[in-house]
């Protein structure tokens, strides 16, 4: 299934990935839910670089009012004091996963996802290895921008509590790790996340000893949920309207006829 934000008028839709066919529901975009945007009090979705005011009494903005670090990673914030995990300097601008390692003529490959879309964790099985191995020779600046609107289609919050559970391993520098056994583990759409489930992805992305605890602690406390509902924000209000969505230095790669080789030659072709 193909999902697309929120949720007026329904077609169906065929995708080609390979030699495979994905069809599902695709959902015509609308103005982000009251609920959703008064969780960011002061957060007026618009031009990249604006930076949400985090919602008093909010688990986010308690758990880390000001900068702070841990063993493996460094968390920051904004001006407003919101909770940014690692690889994140505003949330329109998205969690980089590979600052230290892309090239410095790499060109920017974005992912839009929603960990409970259906067609995310098809795709993710498909171009996830292309997309790690592009990562790690520093051939892309990879940048992943979270949504959670299905949570709203469906009733449940398994979105945001395993987006946010995988900004905290983001401190850990595990991000991608954590990214690939949520995606590789999903439940069929509208069953969500355990919490075990959500405890087991950070064991099997490696974290263990300080680190585990760490993120058991950030992932607890909720401390990234801000943050989270921001990045859905802003990616609405820049025009994403469903998931997975692609992009290569801001153009749209199209969904239908994408594949690891034609990933990799839209990546060689925007390569300064």
């Amino acid at each position: 299934m193909t999902s697309r934000t929120p949720r007026r008028t329904t077609a169906v839709t065929t995708l080609v990935l390979g030699a495979a066919l994905l069809t599902g529901c695709a959902t015509m975009p609308s103005a982000p839910s009251a609920a959703s945007t008064s969780a960011t009090p002061g957060f007026t979705p618009g031009a990249t670089g604006t930076s949400p005011a985090a919602s008093s009494g909010s688990a986010a903005a308690t758990a880390s009012s000001t900068a702070s670090s841990s063993p493996t990673g460094t968390r920051g914030t904004t001006d407003h004091g919101m909770a940014l995990p690692k690889g994140v300097t505003d949330p329109a601008a998205g969690l980089v996963v590979n600052a230290g390692t892309a090239a410095a003529s790499a060109p920017t490959l974005e992912v839009y996802e929603d960990f409970q879309c259906p067609t995310c964790a098809t795709v993710h099985a498909s171009l996830g290895p292309t997309i790690k191995e592009l990562a790690a020779a520093g051939k892309v600046r990879l940048v992943f921008h979270p949504m959670v609107f299905l949570d709203d289609k469906i009733g449940n919050d398994a979105s945001k509590r395993v987006t946010n559970a995988a900004a905290c391993a983001a401190d850990a520098g595990a991000y991608l790790a954590y990214h690939h056994a949520a995606m590789s583990n999903q439940s069929s759409e509208g069953k969500g996340f355990t919490a075990e489930q959500i405890q087991q992805f950070a064991r099997d992305a490696g974290l263990s000893g300080t680190a585990l605890t760490t993120w058991q602690a950030c992932e607890a406390a909720g401390t990234y949920r801000a943050y989270v509902l921001a990045s859905e924000q802003t990616a609405l209000a820049s025009g994403v309207n469903g998931t997975p969505t692609f992009k290569v230095n801001g153009r749209e790669l199209e969904l239908g006829t994408l594949t690891p080789e034609s990933l990799s030659k839209a990546v060689t072709d925007a390569t300064q």
